[in-house]
């Protein structure tokens, strides 16, 4: 709720706390901070503000990727027909005129709302479909390729050829493989962690518990510090470790991964290393694969830096830095570093690469 006026602000404010959480502020530029750290799923803002108005507030929210499909109701004293159209032209979802009654109010706010549940549920049903359709791309051809190796296989021993049997069977097994670690990542995009829920550090390691290690990779989780962060900025590096994480495990054939979170009084840094084959940044970078692409653009949106090559003992490194105020930098405690030697691998301290 953005409004300059504090009562009428405090007023609607303790209104919709019955329908949800509720965070408050008194001009566009406050308003649009909350935004970009918290996402509500509505935002109610006044025309006549200072600094940044209603209007300014809600061209912000429009150009904003991560924050365009928010509804945004508009309030204002003005009702002609001219001011109602102005703000629905310039994207609002709904106008409402000064004053209102309750009912109304109420009434808006909870058909924006349905309508914000719409939107999620369809979301999630097109994302349903982008994995039906990559699991039937790469799970069910390689299944496919099982079963001609496995009928190869068995002519192969009704004819006497004991040798071409026993290279039969060996690439059934990497296949299978294959198989399975595909599976396993498709599943784990099908049930993802609960970011909100579980903190950026516990979704991390949610993700490798069900994918890399049961994938027989090792792997190791280093925090350094608190990780406290706004939440786009925890969804950002989430996003990015899954996609760092997706391209060790399909294209690098790495056996061992670090994920490194480390916050410092004005940065955090969250790192990524693999000790897998490696990759042709700039060819593969031209041609958009990868997932590098996306890496970079959700970097991009928070404003981070990202830096992606090969580490110093060989594999890919990815490096995010995004500048933060708030955290202090610590050592480990007792807990990160028992959970850092529960989960640790063969690896030296590879901090430097």
């Amino acid at each position: 709720m953005v409004d300059d006026n504090a009562d009428l602000r405090a007023y609607v404010g303790r209104l919709l706390s019955s329908r949800g959480r509720v965070k408050t502020a008194g001009d566009g530029i406050a308003a649009l901070e909350i935004a970009r750290a918290w996402k509500p799923d509505l935002i109610l803002a006044d025309v006549m503000m200072p600094h940044l108005d209603g209007l300014g507030l809600l061209e912000a929210v429009r150009a904003d990727p991560d924050l365009r499909s928010i509804s945004v109701i508009l309030l204002s004293a003005w009702a002609s027909d001219e001011a109602r159209a102005e703000g629905l032209r310039a994207g609002a979802d709904d106008y409402l005129v000064k004053p209102f009654t309750l009912a109304e109010l109420l009434a808006r706010v909870d058909g924006q709302v349905w309508l914000a549940r719409m939107r999620d549920e369809v979301s999630t049903a097109a994302e349903r479909k982008r994995l039906a359709f990559d699991l039937h791309d790469s799970v069910t051809q390689s299944l496919y390729s099982l079963t001609l190796l496995a009928e190869a296989g068995r002519r192969a021993l009704t004819g006497g050829e004991q040798a071409q049997a026993e290279e039969y069977l060996g690439r059934i097994g990497e296949a299978s493989q294959h198989t399975l670690r595909e599976m396993r990542l498709l599943m784990s995009q099908l049930r993802p962690a609960a970011l909100a829920d579980l903190g950026l550090v516990r979704a991390i390691e949610h993700r490798l518990d069900a994918v890399e290690r049961r994938a027989g990779i090792t792997t190791r989780l280093v925090v350094t510090g608190e990780a406290t962060l706004p939440r786009a900025v925890e969804e950002a590096f989430y996003h990015i470790t899954q996609e760092a994480l997706n391209n060790a495990l399909k294209h690098a054939g790495a056996t061992e991964v670090i994920v490194r979170v480390t916050q410092r009084p004005a940065s955090t840094a969250l790192v990524v290393i693999d000790n897998g084959c490696g990759l042709d940044v700039d060819t593969v970078s031209n041609s958009g694969g990868l997932g590098l692409a996306s890496i970079r653009e959700r970097a991009t949106r928070i404003g981070a830096t990202v830096e992606i090559g090969p580490g110093r003992r060989g594999g890919t490194r990815v490096a995010v830095t995004v500048r933060t105020e708030g955290g202090h930098p610590s050592d480990l405690s007792e807990s990160e570093s028992a959970r850092v030697a529960q989960h640790g691998g063969t690896w030296p301290d590879q901090s430097g690469s």
